[in-house]
């Protein structure tokens, strides 16, 4: 078993996707950072592999689930230097109610607002991009 630490060498290319839910609506939001870093553990002594063919693009990786066979955990380190932010959301949202939470945004923050509004976090997706540093702990 060895422990890696994983970082993202190229600028702009971390994802985060925080999944919200209340009743059988869905909010994504999504927050672009320039870097991020991971611990990752192998089973064996060699680097994990992450393969990049999937998420919003087509050349991404979900590092919280997508892992190379011989990576047993990956546990988040940090995401630094946030350079956008942006919401998707349900389809069939009516407008009045996409204001209504808007609103709350602007007045108590996202979080809170959600959070009081009874919506539940339920996922957080990392989707990382390009050429990763990867050094032995």
């Amino acid at each position: 078993m060895a422990k890696w630490f994983v970082e993202t060498v190229n600028k702009k290319c971390v994802e985060e996707h925080e999944l919200w839910q209340k009743d059988d609506m869905a909010i994504r939001r999504i927050t672009g950072w320039r870097w991020g870093s991971w611990l990752v553990e192998t089973s064996d002594d060699n680097p994990p592999d992450f393969v990049f063919d999937s998420g919003p693009y087509g050349d991404a990786c979900n590092i919280n689930e997508e892992w190379p066979d011989n990576v047993e955990n990956v546990e988040f380190d940090s995401t630094s230097d946030g350079w956008y932010d942006d919401i998707v959301w349900p389809d069939d949202m009516q407008e009045e109610e996409r204001e209504r939470l808007e609103e709350l945004f602007e007045q108590d923050g996202f979080y809170t607002a959600l959070e009081e509004d009874e919506w539940e976090h339920y996922d957080t997706e990392y989707w990382i991009q390009g050429e990763l540093s990867i050094k032995k702990q």
